[in-house]
């Protein structure tokens, strides 16, 4: 970052449990990329100076880190991921024994992404490809009737709060 100042997020390689990369794959160098998980991140001081902070609209845990790095990146600054500095990250540790409250709060800050940051048609696609997934190489689709309804009320939560009316 010293010698990139147009740099203003580094993200690193987290590390499951089972080894495996959370994010991207295990290239050598850094490279830029559109967003990064902020479980361990630098982040430079004159980003939040001239971008803001993370938007208080978001649920703490989901979807924050991605729309933040959409602003750094609006506001001319990159953001570059890290493959050789590998951080242990246990994924879902927070929440990942209340699994109702993450497809409700994931649902409702996907939300409020997409419709800030994204055109229409990538909300269809993360819908699609929410009960999509793939196993071994194969493509299997995911027979969750609670994914449906979390997602269901993540989006009716999103709208109320913006004041919509449902019917």
């Amino acid at each position: 970052m010293e010698r990139h100042e147009d740099i203003g997020i580094l993200g690193f390689n987290l590390i499951l449990p089972n080894g495996r990369s959370q994010q991207y794959s295990d290239k050598i160098k850094p490279w830029e990329v559109k967003e990064v998980v902020f479980a361990a991140v630098v982040i430079r001081s004159c980003v939040f100076r001239r971008v803001g902070y993370l938007d208080p609209e978001y649920y703490i845990g989901y979807a924050e880190d991605v729309d933040f790095c959409y602003r750094v990146r609006y506001h001319g600054f990159r953001v570059v991921y890290v493959p050789p500095i590998k951080i242990r990250h246990i994924h879902m540790a927070t929440f990942g024994r209340f699994p109702y409250i993450v497809f409700q709060i994931g649902a409702r800050n996907n939300f409020r992404h997409f419709m800030l940051n994204k055109p229409l048609y990538e909300l269809f696609v993360w819908f699609i490809m929410t009960f999509i997934g793939v196993m071994n190489g194969r493509i299997v689709l995911r027979n969750d009737v609670k994914r449906l309804k979390w997602i269901t009320y993540g989006f009716i939560v999103f709208v109320k709060e913006k004041g919509f009316r449902i019917y």
